[in-house]
């Protein structure tokens, strides 16, 4: 079976493979070779019944120690909060024109979002600009290193379960919805140096990419990069 780390690999493709080596496998049988073929052959799921082979982890660092700070100082005061922790440095590892400028973001669900900014603005206020849901031209009038930008957490956005940093799946759809200093062709890079490098998730993805109305074109990338 071809495994090149962008092939899809459906699960019925692989029952399949397996009833073939095996006519009377049990069905408790075959879902143990099922986990077992999956783990032997470094398949990771991306969907529902859909695998691909594994590709990079991605890790990030925080590369601004303010980054840090807020990350630590939030998840201890409000450990309930759902979250996302990020900072546009992110970015440049795909990028040709390196971003000169650092934005930290907090996305916070809507609940608490004035909670939290009323919090950070407190202790981040005198040293740093605090902006809470700005608008484009706010954002381009304050931009400056470190800004600070409390947002309104989407809905339905891909969290990572053991930390606050952004998911892949959601810097790649978040990218192509709001990053318009990048231009088209920034945008292109990063979904693309992040579809080539890493395994993530696509169902989640475009799930994602529905909710922010958006499904279609990510697709339409996808495709034009399958070439």
């Amino acid at each position: 079976m071809n495994k090149n780390q962008n092939t899809i690999i459906l699960e019925k493709d692989i029952i399949a493979l397996i009833k073939k080596k095996n006519t009377e496998i049990s069905d408790i049988a075959l879902k143990w070779e099922l986990f077992n073929y999956i783990n032997r052959k470094s398949l990771i799921k991306v969907g529902t019944k859909k695998y691909q082979a594994y590709g990079n982890v991605y890790s990030y660092d925080y590369k601004s120690d303010i980054t840090k700070d807020i990350d630590s100082f939030l998840s201890k005061k409000y450990p309930d909060i759902k979250m996302v922790i990020w900072e546009t440095r992110q970015l440049n590892e795909w990028l040709n024109l390196l971003l000169a400028v650092n934005v930290i973001y907090i996305e916070v669900e809507k609940d608490f979002i004035d909670y939290v900014f009323s919090t950070v603005n407190d202790i981040y206020g005198k040293s740093q600009i605090v902006l809470l849901n700005p608008d484009e031209s706010t954002l381009s009038k304050y931009l400056r290193e470190d800004l600070i930008v409390i947002k309104t957490l989407y809905s339905k956005s891909p969290l990572s379960k053991k930390d606050r940093k952004i998911k892949l799946e959601k810097l790649a759809v978040d990218t192509f919805c709001d990053a318009h200093s990048l231009g088209s062709s920034g945008i292109t890079d990063v979904l693309h140096g992040i579809r080539d490098n890493y395994a993530i998730n696509v169902d989640k993805m475009l799930s994602y990419a529905a909710r922010r109305r958006v499904k279609k074109e990510i697709l339409e990338m996808r495709e034009d990069h399958n070439d």
